[in-house]
């Protein structure tokens, strides 16, 4: 529903899928673009994000939602989390928050326990601690510099 231009969804409006999957938002020439809202019901990878669109794909601030109930909050480049953000890993409600990109943890970044026993601030790549960094286990502090 909304408005059409040659036949296409263009700026307000919803499309709903089949499948049950539908998205809530602006629309620019049929492709998402601006704010929006988009549910994937995948039976194994339900989720939502809220956030900036632009020309179909996850581009700018936005907000993911995943079946396990982790959230990440921040910027995406190309549909992929990309640039500093946020996410909150559930059921134990551990975090990162720091620099992401090509969708892994990459850069400068903090990850930490709820209970901050188990934290690591200091350097990424692709997912793994390399570079200078601080590892805290049970109270037991590591400086030092990591390779994978």
């Amino acid at each position: 529903s909304g408005k059409w231009s040659l036949g296409m969804p263009h700026f307000k409006g919803k499309l709903k899928w089949p499948s049950g999957d539908h998205y809530d938002g602006e629309f620019l020439h049929g492709h998402f673009h601006g704010s929006g809202t988009r549910l994937w019901l995948e039976h194994q990878h339900q989720r939502s994000y809220t956030g900036s669109w632009q020309n179909g794909i996850m581009e700018g601030f936005g907000e993911m939602s995943y079946r396990d109930h982790s959230v990440y909050t921040g910027w995406w480049h190309l549909g992929l989390r990309q640039g500093h953000g946020r996410i909150v890993y559930h059921p134990s409600n551990s975090f990162y928050i720091g620099d992401w990109y090509n969708n892994k943890r990459h850069g400068y970044g903090v990850m930490a326990s709820k209970d901050m026993k188990h934290a690591y601030l200091g350097m990424w790549k692709e997912d793994e601690y390399q570079g200078p960094g601080i590892l805290l286990n049970k109270g037991k502090l590591c400086e030092g510099y990591f390779e994978q």
